[in-house]
């Protein structure tokens, strides 16, 4: 379970990109892949998010 301020810090740590956003996917832990599946697809979802952004701004900076 997340604190308010553990919630307020990721927040807080998120918001010093400016290609960032803050996930949170309702009962899923660090091993919900693994011991909850039925959390994966937000949890997926949010990882390919991030790694279209990297390729993003990977392929940018060689255009």
């Amino acid at each position: 379970m997340e604190t308010a301020l553990g919630l307020w810090l990721q927040r807080e740590l998120a918001a010093l990109s400016t290609v960032s956003r803050h996930d949170v996917v309702a009962d899923a832990g660090h091993n919900a892949l693994v011991m909850a599946p039925e959390h994966a697809p937000g949890v997926v979802e949010s990882i390919e998010w991030v790694r279209a952004q990297a390729a993003a701004r990977h392929d940018h900076r060689y255009e």
